[in-house]
């Protein structure tokens, strides 16, 4: 094997190996390969390659691909493959070749798998032969000696290609050409496509790059919003022939600007620069590229009437600050929930992604920050977060206390066992003063379900004395999978008390797990899911679960809304009572009525009052309870999606609700 006195034929890369001249693929010179016993080649580094004689180096190769598109599966970057499936060399009979031949400007190099034998099933002979050959001037030729073995028993056929990709795909994945792929559908072997492009034996396949008439490739990932004056744009351009030029458009509010790139790295990436931007400033943006021979493009691909957009924070006059992980929260199911329950308050607030820049710092001048996470990883990112979240509390003063609602499922867990220099750590120990017990101690990483449930469950939590959120002793409907168990500290750890302020205050339990699927209660009855503190200098929250994972929109936005009363950006001084008419209590008619499949019911309270609300069949039979709980003064609106309380979907009919309050009880 090339710069390897050891033969490993089965599922194995190349050592990088020398093309012989720079051999120019989608735009980008490349000057050497990795070869893989599996009929394909990447120009590109990987993250499969694995040098010899580290760990893993003799089976580093990959087998074959049913799953992922070509073009778009980035984990193979430029790459060429004339029969990309399982494929095995057999020391002794077969093997890998290549060698560059030719004078410049013509040379090429010749890639040649001989007599190789398929790793599934039966072969009768090890016959297998094929070759690519590289050309100094782009062109890719793939040949096919025998492309058959008589292979036999295995789960699909593999004889002329029925299971290989034939295609090239350039290092971003964004561009290719697939000459053959194998269909897969719900784990059932369907064939390939397109089935009249089955492999032959003695047949040529030709890629060749023809007249350049195709515009600038741009690739660019939007920039979020920032707390940095100075901001660096970065995209890819990828083209057949040279730029002539690649713009950056940009707005600040005062008409469109055109300025051209500050820096360029090899292969093909362009930086561009803005600097000195004001806070508060919303910057839209655009790019542009055109080759020598005319092409043209622009991304997106509709601008400039669609552009892309961030702003510079902090905007004036936002206090509240929701701090996200864009790439955690990955399927964007917690971010609009936030979002739904700031706007229904009427809050207007900052929005940044905690996970998209490597370095930041958080503004001291917001008077509070929401923050979640997903999970509680040991990332760079994670401890960045959670040393800014110490730096903005300690900034805080009595008269000016900074504030923090941290939101986490997973995060008290995962820190345990770090070192106490974790920030991680330090955040929820020494400034929430919360600690987390293992499971078997009393604590655990699921108090809902219990250790060995990894499926969400449904359950409830409740409100304890004194928690600035929530009403004690009512309950809190949740649906959840691995809420943490928590525990409040009399102080903060002896460990930390010279490095904080106030260390002799104590947190103080907020909620508590209730009911569950362990005989109708949590697997932690009545163990801690919610800790507060009130520092002073700051007041803090902590929530072990995520916010989705609160059943109900109302129960969400008393959560935020509470938290923010707490925090003092909400003022309640003005008793709501005052707005209803005669102080009663207000029913309005379902809307809509008839309704399919869901209809709201709106009713205004006058006063805080535990409220019932159900609906009821002809004969007078609860069908479905849809409040059962404390609700504060003013207006609210609860949603009926048409089942019972066993969760089936009702018949068709007449049904009506009766609203029972301390003072009212309107069917």
């Amino acid at each position: 094997m090339a710069g390897v006195d050891q033969f490993y034929g089965d599922d194995n890369f190349s050592e990088p190996i020398e093309i012989g001249f720079p051999f120019t693929f989608y735009g980008i010179d490349y000057d050497s390969m990795y070869i893989d016993v599996n009929g394909e080649i990447l120009l590109a580094e990987n993250t499969f390659y694995q040098p010899y004689p580290s760990d893993g180096w003799g089976s580093d190769g990959f087998i074959f691909n049913y799953v992922y598109p070509i073009p778009g599966f980035e984990a193979v970057p430029a790459l060429i493959a004339p029969y990309w499936d399982d494929l095995e060399a057999i020391e002794g009979t077969g093997d890998v070749y290549y060698q560059t031949l030719g004078e410049s400007p013509n040379r090429y190099c010749v890639v040649q798998w001989h007599k190789l034998r398929f790793h599934a099933g039966d072969n009768e002979t090890d016959s297998l032969d094929f070759e690519v050959i590289l050309h100094e001037n782009g062109e890719i030729v793939m040949q096919y000696n025998n492309v058959a073995t008589g292979q036999s028993n295995s789960n699909v056929p593999h004889d002329y290609g029925q299971s290989a990709t034939v295609a090239i795909q350039n290092e971003a994945a964004t561009m290719g050409l697939c000459y053959l792929q194998e269909v897969v559908e719900n784990n059932t072997y369907m064939g390939v496509e397109p089935l009249g492009n089955i492999l032959q034996d003695n047949l040529a396949i030709k890629f060749t790059t023809g007249a350049d008439t195709q515009p600038p490739y741009i690739t660019h990932e939007e920039v979020g919003n920032t707390f940095n004056s100075n901001v660096e744009f970065t995209t890819t351009i990828t083209d057949m022939s040279e730029l002539e030029s690649a713009n950056l458009h940009y707005n600040l509010g005062n008409g469109w600007e055109i300025i051209s790139f500050s820096a360029f790295t090899e292969p093909n990436i362009y930086t561009f620069s803005l600097d000195n931007l004001a806070s508060g400033t919303t910057v839209e943006y655009y790019f542009s590229a055109e080759d020598i021979l005319g092409n043209s493009s622009v991304l997106p691909e509709t601008a400039p009437e669609d552009t892309y957009s961030f702003q510079v924070l902090p905007n004036a006059g936002n206090s509240v600050l929701l701090c996200y992980p864009g790439s955690m929260d990955y399927n964007n199911t917690e971010l609009p929930l936030y979002e739904e329950v700031l706007a229904d308050l009427d809050i207007s607030y900052d929005k940044y992604d905690w996970q998209e820049y490597a370095e930041f710092e958080l503004p001291h001048t917001y008077e509070a920050i929401i923050v979640y996470a997903n999970t509680g990883s040991n990332s760079p990112e994670l401890q960045l977060l959670s040393q800014e979240l110490m730096n903005y509390m300690d900034a805080g003063s009595e008269e000016e206390p900074n504030n923090v609602l941290f939101v986490s499922d997973n995060f008290a867990s995962a820190q345990h066992g770090q070192p106490n220099s974790s920030p991680r750590k330090k955040l929820l120990t020494a400034y929430f003063r919360t600690s987390y017990i293992a499971t078997g101690l009393g604590g655990g990483t699921n108090g809902l379900g219990g250790p060995d449930c990894y499926d969400y469950e449904e359950g409830s939590i409740m409100a304890i004395d004194d928690s600035p959120i929530g009403t004690s002793g009512i309950e809190y409907d949740v649906y959840a999978n691995s809420p943490d168990c928590l525990f409040e500290k009399d102080a903060c750890p002896a460990w930390y008390e010279d490095e904080v302020i106030n260390p002799e205050i104590p947190s103080h339990n907020a909620f508590v797990f209730e009911d569950g699927p362990i005989n109708g209660q949590a697997y932690l009855y009545h163990g801690v899911c919610a800790t507060w503190i009130d520092n002073l200098i700051y007041k803090g929250f902590y929530f072990s679960f995520d916010f989705s994972q609160l059943d109900e929109y109302e129960d969400r936005k008393m959560f935020l809304e509470e938290a923010l009363v707490w925090f003092d950006i909400i003022n309640v001084e003005n008793d709501p009572a005052e707005e209803l008419p005669n102080n009663k209590v207000i029913m309005s008619q379902n809307y809509p009525n008839p309704f399919n499949p869901t209809t709201s019911i709106e009713f205004s309270l006058p006063h805080s009052s535990k409220v019932e609300l159900a609906i009821y069949n002809l004969k007078g039979q609860v069908v479905k309870t849809l409040v059962n709980r404390n609700l504060k003064a003013g207006k609210h609106i609860v949603n009926w999606n048409g089942k019972d309380n066993t969760g089936n979907q009702v018949s068709s009919g007449v049904y009506f609700y009766k609203l029972h309050t301390a003072h009212a009880n309107i069917t």
